[in-house]
């Protein structure tokens, strides 16, 4: 293999270069225009912006000086295609530090981008396709469930009846009916006790409001109404003793008080019932009963002296009562001054019996305005925890009449054996049940999407990297283990890692059940160094590709007559399994770009990629390296299958190849193989 990367890369000025004038990947459309500018101000916008990125250290992250050719293009545009059947298993291969992680994200990127721009019901690309990035570090557990899981997580978000219809197929084809009863059973047992502490939480929480006004007197010590209550504790008890009240703790008194008059109402109710304090306490009647006499009396006297005719019969009467009478006339002025006396009495007494109620209605106001502020600071708190019960309560509800649902459909499913009690043996474990639902969702996703009955994505794209950072069997196995989840036409499984990890543990075997599309980003021609170097250096921009939807398709020119003919010719030397003779039938359609005027010697190199022997492979290399390159390109000792090969080739292009064109043709298969 070096001999022959050498001689390839000796001969790449003269032929390669040519090959590269005549084909020229067609640049993605720009999204955006920019309007043109003179070329002095577009120099000077340039200046700052590249010295803005230049840079003294480098990191090893992945970027855009790191990508491939164009092929990721092409892979990307293979995904996101309308006629792509599915299911579609493609590797990004390379050694360390090559770039694969870059490459697998690009790819990943480029088909969504080509989905994005299609339009629903045109076009050749197909709209919405839905990408899942994994770690392989993270499927070492159970790479089905966890697939399962983030695909669930994504799905329930964009479409969420999809995958609430994939979840119960999946919940009651995951696992044993009679012990998936059971546990539903036993669920729905805890969901409907929970339901019941919810609402009893709600109803606590109701009933701590509807005494807030008793908890925030009598239960919760330092609140503002007690706070009150103890800073005014001596005129607060004087006010009560003068009202007779002869209680132990006249503040509990006092505190009853508040509560009476916080409940009345807002602040015209209160005013009202202020006004019970001139009645309604001991002494006040008293008071009351002393104004009306003093008044009765006052206008008793003031009557007796504005009018003293009522002396006549006295004076005029009998002799012995005339005295009397005289000394009455001459003293009527006594009467004027004790009707002053009086209405002065009267008038005291009621500015005592209004001071009273005044001094005791004040510390009411007081005491239920800190009531007030006590009930406000902790009743929004009450509000948002009923709330908080009402819709948990709601939630856990509607949860609870689905797990019975679910329960039913598991019972009727379960049949009599679960009614009779039967319950399957104890060593069938949770694991492999949760793996069944798995495998069971995923599949249930396809035949859904199938259907069309609901929204559901047109192909899912599950990208993991880094496979290679297992252990070598571990690796393998949740390869494997994916691409045996994923194997419905909804998916397309794309991994990035190093084939010479597994080679070495003799896995190339497993790799060639798994892989159906391998494209090596570290193999064909030799990459433009100085201008990586230059980019690193000074931040100079490298071209990335990408897939625009409204270009000219590289995968849309059919296969003519020759080119099936000669397909079908080479079929031998690519299978001899129909496993082989699909992928190579696959590869040549995507490599076929890579070499248009050299087609018939790029599908014999990749048939003998796909499905020539070891020593046919070693044979052609041999032949490869030590012929010339304008010789006829011969290899006598590569074997029948080979040797036939070799005549489809030459009757299909009427002449045999030559070395250099079936050395070109070997560096380009060699992107594509494992």
């Amino acid at each position: 293999m070096s001999d022959i990367s050498e001689k390839s890369g000796a001969a790449q000025p003269q032929s390669m270069q040519q090959q590269a004038a005549s084909q020229q990947p067609a640049q993605p459309m720009p999204t955006h225009q920019e309007p043109a500018q003179p070329a002095p101000a577009r120099a000077q916008q340039a200046a700052p912006q590249s010295a803005a990125r230049r840079r003294i250290f480098v990191s090893d992250r992945p970027r855009a000086s790191d990508t491939p050719a164009p092929q990721v293009a092409r892979l990307a545009e293979l995904i996101a295609r309308r006629d792509a059947e599915g299911p579609m298993s493609i590797a990004i291969l390379g050694g360390p530090g090559a770039g694969k992680t870059h490459a697998l994200a690009e790819l990943v990127d480029a088909a969504a981008l080509a989905s994005t721009a299609s339009q629903p019901a045109k076009g050749a690309f197909q709209p919405a396709v839905v990408a899942l990035r994994l770690e392989a570090a993270d499927l070492t557990r159970a790479p089905e469930t966890v697939i399962a899981e983030r695909l669930h997580m994504r799905l329930s978000r964009d479409y969420p009846a999809l995958d609430a219809a994939a979840a119960d197929e999946a919940l009651h084809a995951g696992a044993d009916p009679r012990r998936l009863a059971q546990a539903l059973n036993e669920k729905l047992d805890e969901g409907r006790k929970r339901v019941d502490e919810a609402r009893i939480a709600r109803a606590d929480a109701e009933s701590r409001r509807a005494r807030l006004t008793e908890t925030a007197l009598y239960e919760t010590a330092g609140t503002r109404v007690d706070a009150f209550a103890r800073s005014n504790r001596g005129a607060i008890e004087s006010a009560l003793r003068g009202f007779g009240f002869r209680a132990a703790d006249l503040t509990q008194d006092f505190k009853g008080l508040v509560q009476s008059f916080a409940e009345t109402g807002g602040p015209f109710a209160r005013a009202l019932a202020s006004f019970r304090a001139l009645w309604a306490y001991k002494g006040q009647p008293r008071l009351i009963f002393w104004i009306i006499v003093l008044l009765a009396l006052a206008w008793i006297f003031g009557a007796l002296a504005d009018n003293p005719a009522w002396l006549s019969p006295v004076q005029n009467g009998p002799e012995t009562l005339r005295p009397a009478g005289d000394w009455i006339a001459q003293r009527l002025s006594w009467f004027s001054t004790a009707q002053r006396l009086c209405d002065y009495a009267a008038l005291a007494c009621l500015a005592v019996l209004l001071w009273r109620a005044l001094r005791f209605t004040q510390l009411l106001w007081r005491g239920a305005d800190a009531l007030d502020a006590d009930i406000l600071a902790r009743k929004g708190d009450l509000d948002q925890l009923i709330a908080h019960h009402a819709q948990r309560a709601e939630m856990l509800a509607g949860e609870t009449e689905a797990l019975a649902a679910q329960a039913a459909e598991a019972e009727k499913r379960a049949g009599g054996a679960y009614r009779a009690g039967a319950l399957p043996p104890a060593f069938v474990g949770a694991e492999e049940e949760t793996r069944n639902a798995a495998r069971a969702y995923l599949a249930a996703l396809d035949a859904l999407a199938q259907v069309g009955a609901r929204p559901a994505p047109p192909r899912i794209v599950v990208s993991i990297d880094s496979a290679d950072q297992l252990a070598p069997e571990q690796g393998l196995a949740v390869l494997a283990a994916a691409n045996a989840a994923l194997a419905y036409p909804l998916y397309a499984l794309v991994a990035a890692f190093d084939p010479g990890h597994f080679a070495r543990a003799g896995g190339a075997a497993a790799l060639e059940r798994i892989v159906q599309i391998p494209l090596r980003i570290d193999a064909g021609k030799e990459r433009d160094w100085e201008r990586f170097v230059a980019h690193l250096a000074t931040g100079a921009p490298v071209a990335a590709p990408g897939v625009a939807p409204a270009t000219r398709i590289a995968l849309d020119a059919p296969l003519s007559p020759l080119e099936t003919k000669l397909l079908g010719a080479l079929a031998p030397l690519a299978g001899p399994s129909p496993r082989g003779v699909k992928r190579f039938v696959n590869l040549y359609r995507l490599a076929r770009p890579d070499a248009p005027e050299n087609a018939a010697s790029l599908a014999l190199m990749l048939a003998l990629q796909t499905g020539g022997a070891r020593d046919e492979k070693e044979a052609v290399e041999r032949a490869l390296v030590t012929g010339a390159d304008a010789a006829p390109f011969v290899a006598p000792t590569a074997g029948p299958r080979v040797q036939a090969a070799l005549k489809a080739v030459e009757d299909a292009q009427g002449r045999p190849p030559s070395v250099n064109a079936a050395l070109r043709a070997y560096t380009a298969a060699r992107i594509w193989s494992l």
